[in-house]
Order: structure tokens, then sequence, then C-alpha cells
């Protein structure tokens, strides 16, 4: 066969990826999300760190991240659209009042 039962991976195919914390690499895509998730919550994060994130290979790209912002965390939902549509980054679905410890789901 073309695949054998110890390497099929955890993730389901077409579901988000495990849940991971943030290295330097996506630190950088997500830290370019700031203006679009912040224009979605209609304020300004003086703190801005994302903490653990999981992504969806989709027509693009769909990212959940946990994002520390001071006096809580919230939990946010940005898709990124193929490169070819030169459409921005968009964030569908923004969660306040979060800890920590809360689970990351839309």
């Amino acid at each position: 066969f073309w695949w054998s039962v110890g390497t099929v991976s955890k993730m389901m195919l077409g579901g988000h990826s495990q849940l991971s914390a943030v290295d330097d690499e996506i630190m950088a895509t997500l830290m370019g999300f700031k203006p679009t998730i912040e224009e979605k919550a209609g304020k300004t994060f003086v703190m801005f760190e994302p903490c653990k994130y999981t992504k969806q290979v989709v027509a693009g790209m769909i990212y959940h991240v946990k994002i520390n912002v001071g006096t809580e965390h919230i939990h946010v939902k940005v898709f990124v659209p193929l490169p070819h549509t030169g459409e921005p980054p968009m964030c569908q679905a923004l969660v306040e009042g979060q800890t920590e410890e809360s689970e990351v789901s839309f």
C-alpha cells in the first residue's frame, strides 16, 4: 500500500490541526492579523500575544487562535484566502472573556 497504519496522522483529513504553541514563524503570521482582529473587536489591544493556535486547510487557511490581550484572553477565527484572490485576511469570529485554560472552539 502507499500508506500504512503507522503513518496515519492524528489530524483528520479536512479537520483542524492539533492545538499548538506559537513558534517564531507562526507568530509573524498571526501578528499580521492584529489590525483585522482589532477592527472586529472595535478596539486597540496594547498587549497582543498569540499563545496557541490550530489551522485548517480549506480554499485558503483558517486559523483558530488564543491571544493574551492583558486582562483576558480572546479567541479568534481568521480566514486567509488563497493568494490569487487578492483578498485580505478576515476575522470571522471573536470571543472575548476567555482564560488561558479555556478551550479554543467555535
